[in-house]
């Protein structure tokens, strides 16, 4: 069935990864759908002239009345926009696709040309979903849409380099000063996914509760050094934390046998090119919640035995590992797993 004949009904689309599908092709298919309210349209050719097309008038409701100038073109009634990856737009075309987008709540600006100047124009306060990661967004336009928007519960900043600046090194056109990053989220959100690098740097334990103690999902990167005692007292900060990712952190068997033991909700754990002085002591321990382990370049001295014991403690179905150079994989047994696991290896292995 074409496309064309759900025009009338189709208001959700997920064309993800459709990299044949051009500008035009896009703006035409916008053009004849006008009461599509979610676009998933990451890493496709999305670009300004399907920007011209969201952001002009609706025939079919110019002539009737609404408060809101805005409300008579397609953008103003986006409900979800995912636009990751989509790297043909322009910062003028951005900054007047945001300025239409008055009631979005879930959106997706990851890897694009979103810059301050865009973001500034913003002016929704229904996001629930903000992902902004990799772009060069600093808080002058992020400390206002936070404020803004207190029902935000995930939100992506991950590659943000100027996210970081000290207090009072970047002032907004209105004179107000932002603060850090952290002091803005922990005064008006309570986040449930996060992720985060540059500009994320708790100092204590008190500085993330209670903005963190809803949080199901972690992700900390490149930009910031998490604290041991930070990392440590994670179980005790998000109680119903479910997945944690760790890249390039400085963590010790203390914190890993922490998480096992008392995240009870854990059930995904990696752990990426991390420093420190892991050992096998780490994995001695019973972690049955836990289902997916990720373990890159942080484990060189993993043994056979040492993954014997580490599988007979958790029910794991999948078990990535890197930079493992003592494993040998002619001696791999399953016969000690609970259910079949996905092993995934790489040459590094002997």
């Amino acid at each position: 069935m074409e496309i064309s004949m759900l025009k009338s009904s189709l208001c959700y689309i997920n064309i993800k990864h459709c990299t044949l599908l051009t500008d035009d092709g896009i703006s035409t298919l916008l053009l004849n759908c006008r009461k599509m309210h979610s676009m998933v349209l990451s890493y496709t050719s999305f670009g300004n002239h399907s920007i011209q097309t969201l952001c002009s008038l609706d025939p079919s409701d110019s002539f009737s009345y609404h408060k809101d100038e805005h409300a008579h073109v397609m953008a103003f009634r986006l409900q979800e926009l995912h636009l990751e990856g989509c790297e043909g737009i322009s910062c003028a075309a951005m900054s007047q696709l945001v300025s239409n987008m008055n009631i979005v709540k879930s959106l997706c600006l990851r890897e694009t040309s979103l810059a301050d100047g865009a973001l500034c124009n913003f002016v929704g306060s229904s996001l629930e979903y903000l992902d902004i990661s990799e772009t060069v967004v600093s808080m002058v336009s992020l400390a206002p849409v936070i404020r803004r928007n207190s029902n935000l519960s995930c939100l992506k900043t991950a590659g943000c380099r100027n996210l970081l600046f000290e207090q009072g090194e970047v002032q907004s056109t209105s004179g107000n000063k932002y603060g850090r990053f952290l002091q803005e989220i922990t005064s008006t959100c309570y986040l449930e996914d996060v992720e985060m690098g540059w500009a994320f740097c708790p100092v204590r334990v008190d500085d993330l509760i209670p903005s963190f103690s809803k949080v199901r999902r972690m992700t900390v990167g490149l930009g910031t050094t998490l604290p041991e005692n930070i990392l440590h007292a994670l179980p005790e900060i998000c109680p119903f934390l479910e997945s944690l990712v760790l890249r390039f952190q400085v963590i010790s068997d203390r914190v890993v046998r922490n998480l096992l033991e008392s995240s009870t909700n854990l059930q995904v754990l990696c752990l990426h090119y991390c420093l420190g002085n892991l050992t096998s002591f780490s994995f001695q321990t019973m972690a049955p919640a836990l289902r997916i382990l990720r373990l890159q370049w942080v484990t060189p001295w993993i043994t056979n035995d040492d993954l014997t014991i580490l599988t007979q403690n958790c029910n794991l179905v999948e078990l990535l590992l890197s930079g493992c150079k003592l494993l040998d994989t002619s001696k791999f047994t399953l016969s000690s797993l609970y259910e079949p696991i996905c092993y995934f290896v790489d040459s590094s292995f002997s």
